[in-house]
Order: C-alpha cells, then sequence, then structure tokens
C-alpha cells in the first residue's frame, strides 16, 4: 500500500491523522507541521520527546546546567506568556512556510531592543528591511503588551518580557548553531504546539504563499 501522504513510498507505518499507512520518511518530515498528529500517536509522542532529550542534553554539555535551570523557572513562573508566544509562532509558520530561523531571530532582536528602550521610558517599536521579522516583531510586541494587562498583578513586567524574549532568541542561535536546516527550530515550536487534533486533515501540503502570520 502507498503512504497516504506522499503517494509513492510504501506505507509501513499506521497514520492516525489520515487513517491510513505512511512512509517512515513522510511520517518524520511532515508529522505536526503538514500532518495534523493527534497527541495519542506513538510517533508523534516518541519522536518529540527523543528531541527534546537530544536537545536538552546537547545544551547542557555545551552551556552548562545553568543554562537549563534559568529557562526552567522562567518557564514555571510565567508559563502563560511562553504558552501565547510558542502559539503564535506555530501558527504563523504553519500559515508562512517560507520564514526561517534568520526571520524569527530579527523579528526577536527587534523585540527585544524595542522593549529595552520603552524600560529605558522611550515607546519607539523597531523595524527592519525584512517584512517577515517585522511582521513577527509586531505580533510578539502585541502579544507583551497584552500580557502586561492580563497578568501585572502576577508579577509580569516588561523586565521579565525582555528576560523571556532573550531566552528565546539564546534558545534559537542554539538551534541555529548546533540544528541542521533553516527552519529546525520552527518546526520545533511547531510540533510542540499541534493543531487541534479534532480538526479534519485535509492532506493539503503546507501554504507556500503570502505571510499569514495572526495572533492566536
Amino acid at each position: 500500500m502507498k503512504c497516504v501522504h506522499c503517494r509513492k513510498a510504501k506505507g509501513k507505518r499506521y497514520c492516525p491523522a489520515y487513517d491510513g499507512e505512511i512512509c517512515p520518511k513522510c511520517c518524520g518530515e511532515f508529522r505536526g507541521i503538514e500532518i495534523n498528529c493527534p497527541l495519542d500517536c506513538e510517533y508523534y509522542v516518541e519522536g518529540q520527546k527523543n528531541h527534546q532529550e537530544r536537545i536538552d542534553k546537547l545544551r547542557i554539555q555545551k552551556e552548562g546546567i545553568k543554562t537549563y535551570v534559568k529557562r526552567a523557572e522562567l518557564f514555571n513562573k510565567n508559563t502563560e506568556v511562553f504558552a501565547l508566544v510558542e502559539r503564535y509562532v506555530a501558527t504563523s509558520f504553519r500559515s508562512n512556510r517560507r520564514i526561517d530561523n534568520r526571520d524569527l531571530q530579527r523579528g526577536l532582536e527587534q523585540v527585544c531592543k524595542s522593549i529595552d528602550t520603552e524600560i529605558k521610558g522611550v515607546f519607539y517599536e523597531y523595524d527592519s528591511e525584512n517584512s517577515y521579522a517585522n511582521e513577527i516583531s509586531y505580533n510578539i510586541m502585541a502579544i507583551v503588551k497584552e500580557s502586561l494587562k492580563r497578568y501585572e498583578a502576577k508579577g509580569f513586567t516588561m523586565e521579565i518580557a525582555l528576560d523571556i524574549m532573550n531566552e528565546y532568541l539564546s534558545e534559537l542561535l542554539f538551534y541555529i548553531d548546533n540544528e541542521p536546516g533553516k527552519q529546525s527550530y520552527l518546526i520545533q515550536i511547531a510540533r510542540s504546539y499541534p493543531e487541534d487534533a479534532e480538526k479534519p486533515n485535509t492532506g493539503q501540503a503546507g501554504n507556500d504563499g503570502e505571510s499569514g502570520l495572526i495572533i492566536t
């Protein structure tokens, strides 16, 4: 039986998203990106677990345990903000598969500069000639401002927002230096925030059209 995704190779494992057999290559390459994997799929769960364990181990080896602990502490105190940013990045990447790690890097750098400037009392949002980076920066800044309204009572501040953005930037640069592929970090974020498992899977290829970045 042919693979339900590429229709070329032989399907060798059951894909619950398609309710059919899929080849290992398509499963590994497109899971959670073009394929709307349910969260109980054994290949999806194991793939994410193994990848994250490998990345965490490599980062600890290269940067030390303090980096891991710092991110864990920041995450535990600001889980809602992390979730908003990551869902946005995942949705953005699915909407426009032309975005790559460097676009996200430029966008995050602009966000960091804008937040740092605002902390100093100057309200100015930086932009660049990179339209994708500008959209990323604009929308993440909108998330930051909305988070200030929602979570200020919990102690969320612009200083904490800057720490979070710097941590994302640090993690992204680690991926750029250590993971092959121009979209490696974006793929990992998207796989960490899969689409609604109840949404019908059309089997369509990824959208290569114009940018459709939206806040979720």
